[in-house]
C-alpha cells in the first residue's frame, strides 16, 4: 500500500490534507491486460449462474481464469460467490489478487469494503470506502453513507476522532439533491451515522432537517436519556427500587409520575418533554431508522445521552391512571420485554386496578397471551403506535433487560409461576424447525433431524401452535435444539435444567452483541451451548443475519454428548 495525499476542503472552506491509501501500482500507474473473449464468455455465463445460486457452476467456469485473468470481473465474481457460500476468507484472497493486478478497479475497492464489513473489521474496510469516496470522480451518494458507516464503527470508542474527513464528506453528500425515495434514505441513515459522533450531531440535525422538514403541527425538540432512579431523585419523587432483583447497577425500579408523555411504536419511551428528558431503558437494544419504522416520534439517537424527537404540538390527555406496559407485534419482545415489565411492575406492587397501556394494533398471539393471564379487554388501554399520548398520572416500571445482553431471571420465574398448568414433567426432547419460515432455515435439515431423532428428538413447528400449546409444550421439555428465532422464547417456561442447543449463522455470531438467547438460557437455569454454523446465499437476503445456514453435524454430535 501507498499513501497519497489529496487536498480537500471543508464546510468552513478550510482547505485540508487527507491521507489516500492506495496499492502502489495504482500510484505509479500501471498498465492494462485487454480482456481475452473466452473470458469474458465465462463471466457472463457465470454472472447468469451466480444469480441462480448455482456456485459450484460458477466455480467452474471462472477456474481456468482464476490464475492469471484478464479482467477485475472475474475474481469479483469468484469472491462474491464466495460471500455468498459464507467463506469470507475465500473471498478476501480472491480479492487481494485482484488488488495486485487491477489496482485501479473502484469495483475492486468495493468488493473489498464489502467483504471486509462482513467480516467486522471497520478500520480496514474504511482504506477502501476512502478510495471510493476520493479517487472516484463522481462518487454515488451510497458511497458517502457507506464510508460515514464504516467511520463511525471505526471511531466509535476514539474519545477524539479526526472529523475533518467526515465534514467534508457530509458537505459532499448535503450538495446531493435527492431526486427519489432511496437518495432520501440514504441521507436520512447518514445524518444517523453523523449524530452518533458527538462532534458532528448538528450537522446530523441538519442533514436530517434538510431531507424531512418539520411539519406545521409537529415540532422537533433535543431531548436527554435519564434513569428514572436519577429523575426520581432529582425530584424527590418516590420511587420503588428493588433490592433481591435485578443486579448491581440495574435494579428494577416502579414509579408515579405526572404529566408524562408517551411515545409509542416499538419504544414506548415516557417523556418529561417540559424538561426535555426521557426516561432510559425503553429501547429494545437499538433505536431503528426513521426509514425501518416510519412512525417512529424518535428521529435520531445516542443511545443513553441524547436524542431528537418529532412530536405533535398538542398532545391529547389521558386522566385515568395507567401503567405503562407497551407492546409490539414479535414474540420475544413482546414475551420478554414487555409481558416482562409486567412482572417488575407486580413484583413492586403496582395498584392491580390500573389500566395497562398497550399497542393498539394487538396481534391475536398478545390478545392470547393477556386471556391466558387473566387480563380484561376492558382493563387494556389501547394507544396508536403513530399517536404519542400524555397521561395525568401514568405509572412506569423499568424494563427487566440489557439490551440483548441481559434478562432478569424474574421473568421466566413470573411466566412459569403465571401460566405453566401444574403436574407437567420435563421430559421430551424438541427440534425446533424453521423450514416454513422462509429465512435462517437449515438446509441440510433432513441431516440435523435424522441425528436428533436417534437420540429421541421430535421435530416442531411452534408458529402453528397456540400460545397455550406451546406453553405446555415447553412446559414439558428438558433438551432445545433450534436455530435462532422467536420460537426460542419458549424456553421461558421449561423448567430450570433444560438444555439448549442454538444455531448461529457465523455472521451475526461474529457481532457479539445480541446475546438473546444465551441471556434468556441464563436466566431461566438451562445450560446453552452455541454452534456457529456457515450462512448460504448471503446475496438472497437484505440483511446477512437472516440467511440460511449450514449446520456442522461432527460440531452437533459434540454439543449433544
Amino acid at each position: 500500500m501507498k499513501s497519497i495525499l489529496r487536498k480537500i476542503t471543508n464546510a468552513q472552506g478550510q482547505e485540508l490534507t487527507v491521507s489516500v491509501h492506495v496499492p502502489a501500482r495504482l500510484a505509479s500507474g500501471s498498465g492494462v491486460v485487454a480482456a481475452s473473449p473466452e473470458e469474458r464468455d465465462a463471466v457472463a455465463a457465470a454472472l447468469r449462474a451466480f444469480k441462480a445460486s448455482r456456485f459450484d457452476e460458477v466455480l467452474t467456469l471462472l477456474a481456468a481464469f482464476a490464475s492469471a485473468p484478464t479482467q477485475p470481473q472475474t475474481l469479483v465474481t469468484l469472491a462474491r460467490t464466495r460471500i455468498a457460500e459464507g467463506d469470507f476468507g475465500a473471498a478476501e484472497q480472491h480479492l487481494r489478487q485482484a488488488e495486485r493486478l487491477f489496482p485501479q478497479e473502484p469495483q475492486v475497492w468495493k468488493a473489498l469494503a464489502i467483504v471486509l464489513r462482513l467480516q467486522r473489521r471497520p478500520a480496514d474496510e474504511l482504506v477502501y470506502r476512502r478510495n471510493l469516496i476520493f479517487l472516484v470522480p463522481r462518487p454515488a451518494a451510497g458511497a458517502y453513507l457507506a464510508f460515514a458507516q464504516a467511520y463511525v464503527k471505526a471511531y466509535r470508542k476514539d474519545p477524539a476522532p479526526p472529523m475533518a474527513e467526515l465534514q467534508f464528506v457530509a458537505a459532499k453528500l448535503a450538495a446531493h439533491a435527492p431526486d427519489d425515495d432511496a437518495a432520501r434514505r440514504e441521507r436520512l441513515e447518514f445524518a444517523q451515522q453523523l449524530y452518533e459522533l458527538k462532534p458532528l450531531q448538528g450537522k446530523g440535525i441538519g442533514h436530517y432537517k434538510a431531507v424531512s422538514p418539520c411539519p406545521e403541527d409537529s415540532r422537533d425538540v433535543s431531548i436527554a436519556w435519564l434513569s428514572m432512579a436519577t429523575w426520581c431523585k432529582r425530584n424527590a419523587i418516590e420511587c420503588r427500587r428493588a433490592t433481591e432483583l435485578g443486579r448491581t447497577g440495574h435494579r428494577p425500579t416502579l414509579a408515579e409520575l405526572t404529566r408524562v408523555a408517551v411515545l409509542p411504536s416499538f419504544q414506548w419511551a415516557p417523556l418529561l418533554d417540559e424538561e426535555m428528558v426521557a426516561i432510559d431503558g425503553f429501547l429494545i437494544h437499538r433505536v431503528k431508522l426513521q426509514t425501518e419504522v416510519a412512525s417512529s416520534p424518535i428521529l435520531l439517537n445516542r443511545p443513553g445521552q441524547r436524542a431528537e424527537l418529532r412530536i405533535p404540538r398538542e398532545l391529547p390527555v389521558v386522566d385515568t391512571p395507567a401503567l405503562l406496559l407497551g407492546g409490539m407485534a414479535q414474540y420475544y419482545h413482546q414475551t420478554i420485554d414487555f409481558l416482562g415489565t409486567l412482572a417488575i411492575a407486580e413484583a413492586l406492587g403496582a395498584p392491580d386496578d390500573l389500566r395497562l397501556v398497550v399497542n393498539d394494533d394487538l396481534s391475536p398471539f398478545q390478545q392470547e397471551q393477556f386471556a391466558l393471564l387473566g387480563i380484561a379487554e376492558e382493563r387494556l388501554l389501547r394507544v396508536k403506535v403513530d399517536e404519542p399520548q400524555r397521561f395525568a398520572r401514568l405509572w412506569v416500571a423499568s424494563r427487566p433487560v440489557l439490551g440483548g445482553q441481559w434478562i432478569d431471571p424474574l421473568v421466566p420465574r413470573w411466566h412459569r409461576q403465571r401460566l405453566v398448568p401444574a403436574g407437567l414433567q420435563p421430559v421430551r426432547k424438541l427440534y425446533l424447525s424453521r423450514s416454513a419460515v422462509g429465512r435462517r432455515r437449515v438446509i441440510n435439515e433432513d441431516a440435523v433431524v435424522a441425528l436428533l431423532s436417534e437420540r429421541g428428538y421430535e421435530v416442531v413447528r411452534p408458529e402453528t401452535l397456540s400460545v397455550a400449546e406451546q406453553i405446555r409444550l415447553f412446559a414439558q421439555v428438558s433438551h432445545i435444539v433450534a436455530p435462532t428465532g422467536a420460537a426460542l422464547t419458549n424456553m421461558v417456561y421449561a423448567a430450570p435444567g433444560a438444555h439448549v442447543v442454538v444455531f448461529y449463522n457465523r455472521y451475526s455470531v461474529a457481532g457479539g452483541s445480541d446475546r438473546y438467547f444465551d441471556a434468556l438460557a441464563e436466566a431461566c437455569g438451562h445450560s446453552f451451548a452455541q454452534i456457529d454454523c456457515r450462512p448460504v446465499e448471503l446475496h438472497r437476503v437484505q440483511r446477512e443475519a437472516d440467511a440460511d445456514i449450514e449446520v456442522n453435524l461432527e460440531a452437533l454430535r459434540a454439543a449433544l454428548d
